[in-house]
């Protein structure tokens, strides 16, 4: 699969893993994905909306945040990007050469750092559209989230779903427990798109319980200061946040706990939004971004 090709699928991948706490949207996100361009004209925050009854647009903005904070960091620990590079700006540069038929591919280079030093040069800080930046800043996240993400399963030597990337999110999971259960998942030569799988609850009890154990063991390795009991508690966590529906309470009480001092924050910077009475900049607040 071609590596922009990939990234069309693994935001697929994304609206599929969501599907759960969403109504009719996906049909849209579907269209907006058969471009990449299409990410950057605002379908995002058309798919993600409709979260608003479970979750609301206060819990999918924190997911989103999550997953290109923890993405960009692995990708740094695997040294796929640098420093000073943002998922958001990736995905602008990235987005604005799937538009470029005469500029160079990602396969011509050797890494994804030289690749990205060629966006740079062709799209310098200086000739970002801030304003397009900043108006499709959630988007461009997942653009640029999904790339490192279509990256590091390279880097990996692994096969990733789109579905997992979300499961980060849901999870809460950190860029030091990303990786490690991308190893335990390489050293059970268990092929890589089971990962979404495992964590979403699509695998039978035999299936799972070797998998399970192995990440018992290398989580115990992560946190050595932490107790059986709180290793499972977590573990039980991610499996919880990722397995919701609908229906599912559980999983709605596990994310706003995963979730309790980010949205305690942005509950109260909503709140001073509401008490002024500006509709504008509250409807901004509530742009999933």
């Amino acid at each position: 699969m071609g590596f922009f090709s990939f990234i069309g699928s693994c935001i697929s991948g994304v609206c599929s893993a969501v599907g759960s706490f969403i109504s009719g949207a996906c049909s849209v996100f579907t269209k907006a994905v058969a471009g990449i361009a299409g990410i950057a004209t605002g379908a995002l925050s058309v798919v993600l909306g409709p979260l608003g009854p479970i979750l609301g647009p206060i819990i999918a903005n924190l997911i989103i945040k999550v997953i290109g904070a923890v993405l960009f960091k692995l990708a740094k620990l695997l040294h796929i990007t640098k420093e000073e590079e943002k998922p958001e700006e990736v995905g602008y540069r990235v987005d604005e050469a799937s538009r470029h038929e005469d500029w160079k591919k990602r396969e011509e280079f050797a890494s994804f750092q030289d690749y990205y030093d060629y966006l740079r040069q062709q799209i310098p800080d200086e000739e970002i559209d801030q304003d397009k930046l900043n108006k499709n800043s959630g988007a461009y996240r997942i653009i640029g989230s999904s790339t490192l993400y279509h990256e590091i399963g390279e880097e990996e030597g692994m096969d990733l779903p789109g579905e997992f990337m979300m499961d980060i999110g849901r999870g809460k999971l950190s860029a030091e427990e990303v990786k490690t259960v991308l190893k335990t998942f390489k050293d059970l030569k268990v092929d890589g798109k089971s990962i979404a799988d495992y964590w979403e609850g699509n695998m039978t009890f035999r299936e799972e319980k070797p998998i399970t154990e192995a990440l018992r063991t290398a989580f115990a390795v992560l946190y050595p200061e932490k107790s059986k009991e709180e290793i499972n508690d977590r573990l039980d966590d991610i499996r919880s946040a990722t397995r919701g529906t609908i229906d599912n309470g559980d999983s709605l009480e596990t994310l706003k706990r995963l979730y309790k001092d980010e949205i305690s924050q942005m509950e109260q910077e909503r709140a001073d939004i509401a008490k002024s009475g500006d509709s504008d900049a509250l409807r901004e607040f509530d742009r999933v971004k």
